[in-house]
């Protein structure tokens, strides 16, 4: 299946969006297991399918000063990837994000994370 790289203009809505935890179980479906990455990361990803619960957790030395939760106000860099390629972002003003010193550090998926649907 081709790659859209497309920009978009509206981010997924929340139907359109599936929790964390519903879409690892769908790439396990999928895929027939996981890749290993990290130890830690492996081990969040199986608690999650075991219960069937969004959980991660953050780096925190890799935080400039501490990572808060704020609305964007529209100047804020994303750094992402992009179809395999380093891209920028400016969330939305009024979008959830965290965020550090330096910029944004996770936006979109903010009000998936309680899998609620």
């Amino acid at each position: 299946m081709p790659v859209n790289c497309q920009p978009q203009r509206i981010p997924p809505g929340p139907q359109r969006t599936s929790c964390s935890a519903k879409a690892l179980h769908k790439r396990v479906l999928r895929n027939g297991g996981l890749q290993n990455i990290d130890p830690v990361i492996d081990l969040y990803n199986a608690v999650s399918i075991q219960y069937a619960i969004p959980v991660g957790g953050e780096n925190l030395v890799a935080y400039a000063d501490m990572p808060r939760l704020v609305i964007a106000d529209g100047t804020e860099l994303f750094d992402t990837i992009k179809c395999g390629q380093a891209a920028h972002e400016i969330p939305q003003p009024g979008e959830v994000v965290w965020r550090d010193d330096l910029g944004v550090t996770y936006r979109r998926r903010i009000r998936a994370m309680g899998c609620t649907r």
